[in-house]
């Protein structure tokens, strides 16, 4: 992944999903309601499962994740899904290599 490429997706007025490509990794970043365990899943625009990580408990409130994109993803467009607890937030997300 190359350059910088910031974008917020307003979940509600207290919580928003704010993803930026950085070079092999995303940086995740969102204001988690309660502490819990997070997964971060990459899904392609056919809905298949393209990459998964997981990551130890996080506490509530702002929570930044970095996610190392796998290799062999292709430039294209894709959704980005994390859950934390009850809470799931997803965003769609342009990689270009």
């Amino acid at each position: 992944v190359t350059g910088v490429q910031t974008c917020a997706l307003p979940i509600s007025n207290t919580n928003v999903l704010t993803v930026i490509n950085l070079k092999n990794a995303l940086q995740i970043s969102y204001n988690a309601q309660s502490a819990a365990t997070a997964t971060v899943e990459l899904y392609n625009l056919n809905g298949t499962l393209v990459s998964a990580n997981s990551f130890e408990q996080q506490n509530a409130g702002i929570v930044s994740l970095n996610f190392d994109v796998k290799d062999g993803l292709n430039t294209g467009i894709y959704i980005v899904k994390v859950q934390q607890g009850t809470q799931s937030l997803t965003k769609k997300l342009a990689l270009v290599f």
